[in-house]
């Protein structure tokens, strides 16, 4: 039906919060946040989504596409970022390696 259609085009709101920390457990400030959104075999998508406030903390949301996965990360993740789940409200704390 086109109302089935429509939600399933529209995607699920999917939220991500969190606080980047530095080596030193110290809340990072002013630190770019980065979706990647994967598709099949095509290249990632990178997109600037957000940026850590004065104590680090940081939070944004999307509609995520079916059949997509995201993943949060910045510069210098000591884990090279953390996959997401869609449809839900995702925390993720982020550590850097620098």
């Amino acid at each position: 039906t086109l109302l089935s259609f429509f939600l399933i085009s529209c995607g699920k709101k999917t939220e991500c919060k969190g606080t980047v920390y530095s080596q030193n457990g110290l809340h990072t400030p002013s630190v770019d946040i980065f979706l990647l959104d994967f598709f099949s075999n095509h290249p990632e998508i990178k997109t600037k989504v957000s940026s850590t406030n004065s104590e680090g903390y940081y939070q944004f949301s999307f509609r995520s596409k079916r059949n997509h996965w995201y993943v949060v990360t910045c510069e210098n993740d000591m884990n090279g970022g953390k996959t997401l789940k869609n449809g839900e409200t995702n925390e993720v704390n982020i550590y850097l390696n620098k």
